[in-house]
């Protein structure tokens, strides 16, 4: 069934992701880097992300919230979860967003690779914060 389903699609989901961003990284490690091909990398990123976040924020944490209620659980700790959840969405958001343009990579490249180092550690932190946390309320 999709509710079975859906903790798997989000788990291949994040591993789509993890590569994306390792994709990126590599490209941006290179000796002479190809500044288009950065930003054509985020902007990918940026699309599997909404498609991801679509599914999780709006389709997983409603149903599980549903289910802990249904099951007379207190949701405290897990809706402060989400909130932190939330909050990581926006900070990548603010890096997709200050990094929108080639232009933008290029004249700022050395700061845009610790933006990136920290972004793509802030998004392990999440993915693994689910996948040993909220993911295994599912089961």
């Amino acid at each position: 069934s999709m509710n079975e389903n859906l903790v798997d699609i989000l788990i291949s989901q994040h591993n789509n992701l993890r590569r994306e961003m390792a994709e990126i990284k590599g490209r941006a490690d290179e000796p002479a880097p190809n500044f288009a091909a950065i930003f054509f990398g985020l902007e990918e990123f940026g699309k599997s992300l909404a498609d991801h976040l679509k599914l999780e924020d709006g389709v997983f944490y409603p149903k599980l919230l549903q289910r802990l209620e249904g099951q007379g659980t207190n949701t405290g700790d897990t809706r402060k979860f989400i909130d932190e959840m939330r909050k990581i969405k926006e900070q990548v958001y603010d890096f997709l967003g200050k990094y929108g343009a080639v232009e933008k990579i290029e004249k700022n490249f050395e700061s845009f690779k610790l933006d990136l180092n920290e972004m793509i550690a802030v998004l392990f932190i999440r993915i693994y914060s689910e996948e040993n946390g909220v993911y295994l309320y599912w089961k």
